[in-house]
């Protein structure tokens, strides 16, 4: 909520139509949307009315983004065609294509048509493996989806797997509001294994990034998912309770749907407690609203839920007339042919009791077809799922090894293979942007350059063999000498470059000195037990010219100092 209040603040302090007034707007209604979603609406629409005159194209379609997204979240599903049409038609590149794709897939599985959403979603995932990394915190909501679609298909692990990739992708830009979202569906997915007491780990752990008095859409979902864990978990005053305070802010807050969700919970609670008549008042409720909000899927469900009160209650005909009614649906979505599967088997049930043989066994021959259907339906999109899955786990795969290959392709190109440090070519790119950065920010830079004393001596006495033995052990030497942050590089011969990041001409000086006395010191009897080793070097620091040319100049000039005043010492340039 404090990211709420701070938003509301800065585009308070803001007049006219300016390009930070527009990012303001869009920063407050990504903040209301799973708190606030009429709220989040009405602020994209100012907002994209903004981008619009701006000619902003980005803007555009975050707005247009969060009006869909809201007006899914109200159940205002001709408004959430209407924006995501227009945030088709104002996407760029792939991740806002992704995006897109993972609109219309929550909007097709709030439909129930499963197999569509799944392939919108499979589509979305390819197109984000396209993206910069910097932008992969937006995949969440794409894993989200696809976790609720295989949760649908009764795929509950690969639901969770999924829901646990889109906690990852938050882990790495915090949003508490994403991390409510899936954290909540993280939940339902283990309620639906039976692992209740981890369902409500998760959803209490949810629950606590909200304040006590927090009125919104987001922790009301909380309350009544945990309220239906608690329901289910054999606690039904304990989910009463939860519910009960949900309804009562989604009744507050305009939330249709949280009030749906919580009148549904209060009557499982109520019937888990013997209080049926309370029950029936709850379902009803639940119902009417489902039917006015046009959620087949969740009104479907209640319906079944409904019908078993009615059976208990001994009320068999008006528990058949509903689940004829709910029967006779024309949609062959496998989301709601597992709710007519349900309300075949309770139609068999209620005939069994009142005895009549011959329809119950009818209902159970219709059951066992459905169910078939169902089942083969079922596990027809879960092996689509799989492969989709399997194909992009594949992807995945080979571009990471193709990354690797390249990165190794990368580090060969810039690694002297004698030596194992880096070459000249890594030199050179890194002292340019070195410079640059200190000439942008004016940070402090020096560079050395080292060179073997007398190193011809090395190979004509010794043999070429062990000259590269020295220039091999002197590499090692000087990078294990250096700060985190410096880097050494072979530039050529027995020449070496160190740049120094941060430091003076001093400071850099008196790290070569260091390092000379490192390479002194060193024992080399074991290559040759005459042989012996120093350096010379020269230091220049970023005043010597702001380029890297003037820089090795200047450096290379004090080297030559350094050699003509007697070898193995440091000069300093000016």
């Amino acid at each position: 909520m404090k990211r709420i209040q701070l938003a509301e603040q800065r585009v308070a302090s803001m007049v006219g139509a300016d390009v930070e007034r527009l990012q303001a707007l869009l920063d407050l209604a990504r903040a209301l949307l799973f708190h606030f979603p009429q709220r989040a609406v009405a602020v994209a629409l100012e907002a994209a009315a903004l981008a619009s005159a701006q000619k902003d194209a980005d803007g555009y379609f975050d707005a247009m983004h969060v009006q869909a997204s809201g007006s899914l979240a109200l159940s205002d599903l001709d408004g959430a065609d209407a924006a995501i049409e227009k945030a088709q038609a104002a996407a760029l590149g792939p991740a806002q294509g992704a995006r897109v794709l993972t609109l219309r897939a929550t909007r097709v599985q709030r439909g129930g048509d499963l197999a569509r959403g799944l392939a919108l979603i499979f589509e979305a995932m390819q197109l984000w493996e396209r993206v910069d990394a910097a932008l992969l915190f937006r995949s969440a909501a794409t894993h989200n989806i696809a976790g609720t679609l295989f949760a649908q298909l009764g795929d509950y692990p690969g639901a969770i797997e999924q829901f646990q990739l889109a906690l990852d992708r938050v882990d790495h830009n915090v949003d508490d509001d994403i991390y409510g979202v899936v954290s909540n569906n993280l939940g339902r997915a283990h309620r639906e294994l039976r692992q209740f007491e981890r369902a409500e780990e998760v959803l209490v752990a949810a629950l606590a990034r909200f304040p006590d008095d927090d009125a919104s859409f987001g922790r009301a979902i909380q309350l009544v998912n945990l309220g239906m864990v608690q329901v289910e978990a054999g606690r039904p005053a304990e989910g009463r309770r939860q519910s009960a305070l949900a309804q009562q802010i989604g009744a507050a807050g305009g939330y249709p749907r949280v009030v749906a969700a919580a009148h549904h919970t209060l009557g499982l609670a109520f019937q888990g407690e013997g209080d049926l008549a309370a029950a029936k008042v709850e379902f009803e409720a639940a119902m009417r609203i489902r039917s006015e909000m046009g959620e087949r899927i969740d009104l479907a469900e209640t319906q079944v839920c409904y019908a078993q009160l009615l059976r208990e209650l001994h009320e068999h005909a008006a528990a058949e007339t509903l689940l004829l009614g709910l029967i006779g649906g024309g949609s062959q979505a496998t989301a709601l042919v597992r709710a007519r599967v349900d309300a075949l088997h309770l139609l068999y049930q209620i005939n069994r009791e009142r005895g009549d043989l011959a329809q119950a066994l009818d209902y159970h021959v219709a059951y066992a077809e459905q169910n078939r259907v169902l089942v083969n339906d079922a596990s027809a999109l879960q092996y689509q799922a799989l492969q989709e899955r399997y194909r992009h786990e594949q992807l995945m795969r080979e571009r990471e090894a193709e990354r690797a290959r390249g990165a190794a392709f990368e580090a060969l190109a810039h690694t002297d293979p004698l030596t194992g440090i880096p070459n000249r070519r890594f030199a050179d790119a890194h002292i340019d942007a070195a410079v640059a950065h200190a000439k942008a920010t004016g940070r402090a830079l020096s560079v050395c350059i080292l060179d073997i004393d007398y190193f011809k001596r090395v190979n004509d006495l010794y043999s070429h063999e062990a000259g590269d033995s020295v220039l091999h052990a002197v590499g090692q030497l000087l990078q294990s000498q250096l700060r985190d942050g410096d880097v050494v590089a072979r530039y050529g011969g027995e020449e070496f470059v160190v740049v120094f990041s941060g430091a003076s001409v001093q400071q850099a000086e008196e790290a070569t000195v260091r390092l000379l006395s490192a390479v002194r010191q060193h024992d080399w009897s074991g290559r040759h037990p005459a042989l012996s080793v120093t350096m010379s070097a020269g230091v220049a620091d970023i005043s010597s010219g702001f380029d890297r040319a003037a820089l090795l100049a200047a450096a290379d000039t004090a080297l030559y100092r350094a050699k003509a005043a007697g070898r193995d010492r440091v000069a300093r340039s000016g």
